[in-house]
């Protein structure tokens, strides 16, 4: 993906203004007759909200036709609060369906607090959908039917939550970390042994990009990140990347080896695949002989390699002007010692900058190039055991076949957490369970079959910062403890069974 000012062109603004008439980190909040006012209206979250500027949609419609002549055909809409008021966001991306163009509504997408985040994500999937709409009719044409109707229910597609949905609810920011989300299922439907439960560490190398991932028993989800600059609120697995992978261009610059972020991808690939491709990792480990070019489906050049690795020798022992000349061996395997260290910094953040021990971990590997660099990574943090799966090399296909079909829903909610409010918020956890459900049903399952998980994304007062909490009851002796945190929303997955009542 683009960094964010590539993914759109163009930017309509509308004149429209709402305001949450109180707040909830006000210690003492004064209540407010929505009736008395008819600029009041109460907010999906249960506050009061303002509306200063209804938009003029006259306007909206003469404002969409410049975009429209342009050959615009996309358009994401976001506008503040619409998360707990979202009657004039959904006003405008009618209009815009009318006027035939493709809309990504922050609310529909989304329904949390964050106007930045919000915006970002809607105009990430604006961006994307059309993208794997198009790829998804190709493929449908190729099958009998096109899969219309009731065979509809036979293409599921992995998101990036780690579950399977029909391919006619996918939409493009579900699927930004679909690849890396399947790997995860597969370590933990092939690697992780719960009479032990060691906890792993999942790394994946493939040939642009190493993700790693932690899994211990469940599914780790988060509901906001920064990929590729752009920050996205969306349900999906705590994964970390960083740019180093088999195909990352190795260079001398400053004096330093650098490794990545550029990338050979597979055209024209490293320079051992003979197409004039630059000197890669995969180069570095072909010199030192960790790959077995009889065991490779492409004929691998190693002449080419040996030839290119000398003239960056030469020009890196001219560099270091009377030093000890490094041979071309020292040059691979200092590159090599460089691009692990790399990918064993995102998986330290995943464990010990979460309070887990690194070394009481097992480190999964897979991917393509995972074997190459999976021992020498598990020395640098300590640890002990490395699994390489059966289907190493096809994990993350093979884990979106061993996936859950999911069904996601959420709705804001601002309210203190206390024994008031436990009432309040068990009604709506069980309006969203019974609305996954439909779901599922919908899809053909019964309800037999269904689990379900739900989450309350919750924030201290004070604190911008949310953390999505499993909803448990906890006793000290015979009181019920309860932390006080303001709820901005409510999630639930149907997917493992995990009952808790607050």
């Amino acid at each position: 993906m683009y960094p964010l000012n590539k993914l759109y062109d163009a930017v309509v603004e509308v004149d429209e203004r709402v305001t949450i008439e109180t707040f909830a980190e006000d210690p003492e909040p004064q209540p407010v007759d929505i009736t008395q006012d008819p600029q009041l209206r109460m907010g999906l979250t249960g506050e009061p909200v303002r509306i200063i500027k209804s938009p003029d949609l006259d306007m909206v419609r003469r404002d969409l036709h410049e975009p429209w002549n342009q050959g615009y055909r996309g358009i994401a809409v976001a506008m503040l609060h619409s998360y707990t008021f979202p009657q004039h966001e959904l006003e405008v991306a009618q209009e815009a369906r009318k006027f035939g163009f493709r809309v990504a509504a922050s609310f529909e997408l989304q329904s949390m607090a964050k106007l930045v985040p919000c915006s970002q994500s809607a105009v990430a999937d604006a961006y994307l959908t059309p993208v794997t709409d198009e790829y998804l009719t190709k493929f449908r044409k190729g099958l009998k039917g096109n899969l219309e109707d009731e065979q509809a229910q036979k293409l599921f597609l992995n998101q990036s939550d780690g579950g399977l949905t029909s391919f006619t609810k996918f939409g493009g920011l579900r699927g930004i970390l679909s690849g890396p989300a399947g790997g995860v299922v597969g370590i933990a439907k092939t690697c992780y042994d719960p009479i032990s439960a060691t906890p792993l560490l999942g790394f994946d190398m493939g040939g642009t990009s190493t993700d790693v991932a932690r899994y211990a028993g469940s599914l780790e989800h988060i509901f906001e990140s920064t990929i590729a600059e752009v920050t996205i609120q969306t349900p999906h697995l705590d994964i970390n990347t960083v740019a180093e992978g088999g195909g990352s261009i190795l260079s001398w610059e400053n004096s330093l080896f650098k490794v990545g972020p550029s990338n050979a991808r597979a055209d024209p690939g490293p320079a051992c695949y003979g197409r004039g491709g630059p000197l890669t990792v995969t180069d570095a480990s072909f010199l030192l002989g960790r790959i077995i070019p009889e065991l490779d489906a492409r004929p691998l050049n190693l002449d080419i390699v040996k030839f290119k690795f000398t003239e960056l020798t030469d020009a890196i022992n001219k560099d270091k002007d009377g030093d000890v000349p490094l041979s071309i061996e020292d040059v691979a395997l200092g590159f090599l010692c460089i691009a692990n260290a790399s990918m064993a910094r995102p998986i330290r953040m995943l464990s010990e900058g979460r309070g887990f021990e690194t070394s009481a971990h097992d480190l999964a590997c897979f991917g393509g190039a995972g074997g190459q660099h999976a021992v020498e990574v598990a020395q640098a943090l300590g640890i002990h055991r490395v699994l390489i799966p059966r289907y190493s090399s096809i994990l993350s296909a093979y884990g979106m076949a061993l996936a859950d079909v999911v069904v996601e829903n959420q709705e804001p909610d601002s309210s203190t957490f206390d024994p008031l409010a436990i009432k309040h918020l068990e009604d709506r956890l069980n309006r969203l369970q019974n609305q996954g459900l439909e779901g599922l049903i919908s899809q053909g399952f019964s309800p037999e079959q269904v689990e379900h998980e739900m989450f309350l994304n919750m924030r201290y007062q004070g604190s911008d910062t949310a953390l999505m909490v499993e909803s448990r009851v906890t006793y000290l002796g015979s009181a019920r403890h309860l932390s006080t945190a303001t709820n901005k929303s409510l999630a639930s997955h149907n997917r493992e069974t995990y009952w808790w009542m607050m």
